[in-house]
């Protein structure tokens, strides 16, 4: 495999024009979603929400696409022009905004004196109405406005066209009429009495539908004088949205569930539940197929209506965070959520510990939630908060009827948090409650403590305040204003923070984020997003960023009106070395080590630096999911699992040489993918995919080594009647020919696997064991294993383990060792690292780990090591490896320093490999754990359950996998350190 292709495999050959590549992360909403709408093409749904944010969200790949800010309040309302091009959005803040969906920009402001509640395009875009204390409507583009002679005593807060033009309808939640306005004879039509939330009118124009706050959907006719109507079981179950077919209406209420009714006799047919919180809008696909929903759980789930199931999720992975506060050292940063979760991360390590306050029962966690208000102290060994309860109340959206404050220890070397509730209410939550009693209502973030925008330092001489969306930094005493920083947060500043040891000040947001600012010039840093369990991600301006290797999935590269995984601009624009050169809490070694560390990803690439610009003359792929469910006699056939696609591929200048799948980051075609040969391909292929989620990736490469676009799939499969079979290879060597270098409890180890797997194993239908030990243990038994896994599926799991001897020839390369290897010369008999490889790669599964228990069996540079003699007894501890082993030259070594940094981008197999020691270091086995360290820990994660981090009665691999690495570091004092040889990041599986 060429150089070339590494390059143009991981930056799809455009980055000659970087300047049009935008970096996107996956922020999402904040707070309730209150409106959506369609494309045209339904290639993207545009969402709304009380965060003051609207989102695009790319729904081929499920991602967001980019977000539009300008609004100072919640927005109402939104409406898509028939163009397809502009965008229309009432908000609170009393500004309707018509954006370019295309620049992504706001083009116009109209300003009103009331909170604008909604806005409706008409049909053919030469209007729009706005919903307010009346109904304006506005020309479209020349925005002259005119208004219809009905007043509102709150608001209109639902307006609507008919598909003709001919007929407006409109009404308010908290009005006692609706209205229908005949446009053509400029005449109020009909009245209807009722708090409406929702008007639809029927497609053929006939009727009108509208739902109101009280739990009614309601049907009268237009033409001639009919009335239907249904409720929920509950007056106070509000019904807002209203969505219809021709055969079938849809309906969704507070309670997040979604009831289908027959539209000819109002039969029942159905209910979809969500999360039990409130859905505020229903839509349709342009065919019909799939019907979105969103609400207060800030999510959009899109179901497809003839499978009754969901099949995509629209969501952002940021929490909002009220409070910021940092160690007395400097070295560690405390965040407080608005959800209840805590969490502290070291600032040079990016280690994480978390815990979350919830309710004890699901009903109170479906009402309220706990929230840090305050962060008070940072002590060296606890965190002292404050917190309130706050239940949501049943009569009045947005509002709180209790609230509840408590004091919060955080102990942090047993990661427990100590609670108590205070007697006396604070002076801010008597006053909310006592306004609410006056029907005066409060948003949330009136909870928010006004000293949170507020930190000073006298040793820096600085004060910083926050105003609105700006901070003025000022000198100590307060007389003079040093600068103004422009924040760019998308929502409000919750909290400011003053590190006095590294002179920087960080401003967070409800958006999630995180800014760090230079405090001698006020320039940005560097934005930090904490997200998901302890992982992170740093960006600058430029599309740099550094971020751990689970949080790339949050990372999306929009190009020409498309979006991307992180994996095809990896190489360029993943520089950790340069979001560290600006900040200041990193010293030269440290940056220098990054840098190496960058350089050393290259070099394992095959790359130079020089060698990422590229042309634009790229191979052009279109692949098409082809859906074919039924014969020609109507029949349905085929299984689930089986997926067509039509795949089309073509280059104007040179030959398609090869064309590359990859399902959950194992190859279709093997590394070196299928071949093609030709100017153009145009073929239907069949792929069988597993049960659970499926992430299909497409590219072609020409013979010229440079790669289309990566094309991918997010599919969701489901198949109750699928078999999983579990195939366990363990293998362990104590006993060799040279009996010098017979261990202890290797053999025991690999049987203790065995067994292990033979009696627990209830995940899967049947377990199939392969175990080799000692004299069994040759190069060409271990090759002859390929029989064994010959009958192994795609959705089966595969793995392998291996105890024993890891030797390094005089090349330093590794080899396992066999019963019959000469230690003098291990490349003659032993088992080199390839032979794993190649097992792993020609099996189907595409669910397959490797465990290898043995010295240096993690990978090692081979420039950066130096031979270490030593002893390997110490006291009870002995070392699997021989006399003749190595150390890294440096303290940071940036090879392995690279491993951590950056996903391996490498093709490979699409197996785990998770290695027991670093490529220079030891593993252990003693007699107080009867086993070796690694194997140790690795089973006694799986016996007691300690491995199921996140409690959900499963250990995933990655799971195992962080489990493992904290355990034998802290058993062996950090004398042993697992690693990942190889990680594939796009297939976390079940292990029991």
């Amino acid at each position: 495999m060429t150089r070339t292709f590494f390059i143009s495999f991981l930056l799809s050959g455009f980055l000659a024009v970087a300047q049009d590549i935008k970096l996107t992360v996956q922020t999402g909403h904040s707070a309730a979603i209150t409106d959506m709408c369609y494309s045209h093409d339904g290639s993207f749904i545009i969402t709304a929400g009380e965060d003051n944010k609207i989102i695009v969200w790319d729904v081929f790949t499920g991602k967001q696409f980019s977000a539009l800010l300008g609004h100072q309040n919640g927005i109402t309302g939104i409406s898509l022009h028939p163009d397809g091009i502009h965008l229309i959005s009432s908000s609170t803040d009393s500004t309707v905004k018509v954006w370019d969906l295309k620049d992504e920009k706001c083009v116009k402001t109209i300003k009103h004196t009331e909170p604008v509640c909604d806005v409706a395009f008409s049909t053919d875009g030469k209007e729009f109405l706005v919903g307010e204390k009346t109904i304006y409507r506005y020309t479209f583009p020349e925005y002259k406005k005119s208004q219809i002679g009905v007043n509102a005593l709150h608001g209109f807060t639902t307006v609507d066209y008919s598909p003709s033009g001919k007929y407006i309808a409109f009404g308010g939640e908290r009005e006692s009429k609706g209205y229908l306005y005949n446009d053509s004879l400029h005449r109020l039509e009909q009245e209807y009495l009722a708090k409406i939330t929702e008007v639809r009118f029927d497609l053929d124009e006939s009727s009108l539908f509208y739902t109101t706050t009280e739990g009614h959907l309601v049907q009268c006719g237009i033409s001639e004088s009919f009335r239907k109507s249904t409720t929920t079981d509950w007056m106070l179950n509000s019904i807002n949205s209203v969505e219809l077919t021709d055969s079938l209406i849809f309906i969704s209420n507070d309670r997040g569930e979604i009831n289908i009714i027959d539209k000819k006799n109002w039969a029942n047919r159905g209910v979809f539940l969500t999360s039990r919180q409130k859905l505020s809008k229903l839509i349709l696909s342009k065919h019909g197929q799939y019907l979105a929903t969103a609400g207060d759980n800030r999510a959009v789930l899109i179901w497809d209506l003839k499978k009754k199931r969901v099949v995509k999720v629209l969501k952002g992975l940021v929490n909002r965070i009220n409070d910021i506060a940092f160690s007395k050292d400097g070295q560690n940063i405390i965040i407080g959520y608005a959800d209840g979760e805590v969490r502290t991360t070291n600032l040079l390590t990016n280690i994480s510990m978390l815990n979350h306050l919830k309710p004890k029962s699901k009903m109170l966690l479906d009402r309220g939630e706990y929230s840090v208000s305050r962060i008070n102290r940072v002590n060296k060994d606890t965190v002292e908060m404050e917190v309130f309860y706050a239940r949501k109340s049943l009569e009045r959206e947005g509002v709180f009827d209790k609230l509840q404050e408590h004091d919060v220890t955080w102990l942090l070397k047993d990661n427990v948090l100590a609670i108590s509730e205070r007697k006396d209410k604070s002076r801010f939550v008597k006053n909310y409650l006592n306004d609410s009693k006056k029907g005066i209502y409060h948003k949330g973030q009136s909870l928010l403590r006004p000293e949170l925008l507020h930190a000073e330092s006298e040793k820096l001489d600085v004060k910083a305040d926050v105003d609105g969306e700006e901070v003025y930094v000022k000198n100590f005493a307060g007389t003079e204003t040093k600068y103004v920083i422009i924040s760019g947060h998308s929502d409000i500043i919750s909290a400011i923070a003053i590190n006095e040891r590294y002179g920087f000040l960080c401003t967070a947001s409800w958006d999630g984020m995180i800014r760090f600012w230079d405090l001698a010039t006020g320039d940005l840093l560097t934005i930090f997003g904490a997200f998901g369990k302890g992982q992170f991600v740093y960006l600058n301006s430029d599309n740099y960023y550094f971020a751990s290797k689970h949080a790339l999935d949050y990372i999306g590269f929009k190009f020409d009106d498309h979006l991307y995984s992180f994996d095809q601009f990896d190489l360029k624009y993943n520089r950790p070395d340069l979001i560290v050169e600006k900040l200041p809490y990193f010293d030269q070694e440290y940056k220098n080590a990054y840098f190496k560390a960058y350089k050393k990803r290259l070099s394992k690439m095959g790359v130079e630096e020089s060698d990422l610009e590229l042309t634009r003359n790229i191979p052009r792929l279109e692949v098409e999911r082809v859906f074919d469910t039924s014969d020609d006699k109507g029949r349905k056939k085929g299984r689930e699992t089986e997926v067509k696609f039509r795949i089309k591929a073509s280059d104007e200048l040179t030959k398609i040489d090869k064309l590359h799948i990859k399902i959950n980051g194992v190859p279709e075609y093997g590394i070196f993918g299928k071949s093609v040969g030709s100017a153009s391909y145009d073929e239907l292929i069949s792929l069988k995919l597993t049960p659970g989620a499926n992430y299909v990736q497409f590219n072609v490469i020409n013979d010229q080594g440079v790669s289309s676009f990566i094309t991918s799939f997010n599919i969701l499969v489901r198949d109750n009647d699928a078999i999983s079979n579990l195939y366990v290879i363990s293998i362990g060597s104590s006993k060799f020919g040279q009996q010098q270098y017979n261990l202890t409890y290797a053999e025991k180890d690999a049987m203790d696997i065995s067994v292990f797997f033979e009696k627990n194993h209830k995940e899967y239908d049947n377990c199939f064991t392969k175990t080799l030990v000692n004299e069994q243990i040759t190069r060409e038994n271990v090759e002859n294993l390929k029989e064994f896994l010959k009958n192994a599926r795609e959705n089966d799991v595969v793995i392998l383990f291996a105890a024993g001897h890891g030797v390094l020839d005089r090349e330093l390369d590794y080899y396992f060792s066999a019963y019959d290897m000469d230690f003098e010369n291990p490349s003659e008999r032993g088992i080199p690292y390839d032979v794993f490889e190649q097992l792993m790669a020609n099996t189907k599964s595409r669910k397959k780990v490797m465990f290898l228990d043995a010295c240096h069996s993690g990978e090692i540079d081979k420039d950066e090591v130096i031979e270490n003699f030593v002893l390997e007894e110490q006291g009870d501890l002995v070392f699997r490896g021989l006399d003749r082993t190595i150390k890294n030259v440096e303290t940071i070594n940036s090879f392995d320093l690279s491993k951590t940094l950056f996903a391996d981008m490498r093709m490979n197999s699409g197996t785990t490999v998770i290695s027991s020691a670093g490529g220079a270091e030891f593993a252990i086995e003693g007699e107080q754990w009867g086993n070796s360290v690694f194997t140790y820990s690795l089973l006694n994660g799986l016996k007691t359950g300690e491995a199921d981090l996140n409690n959900d009665k499963e250990v995933r691999l990655s799971e195992l996998q962080e489990f493992i690495l904290f355990e034998v570091n802290k058993l062996t004092k950090g004398m042993q350190t697992p690693t990942s040889r190889a990680e594939n990041l796009k297939n976390d599986f079940t292990i029991q």
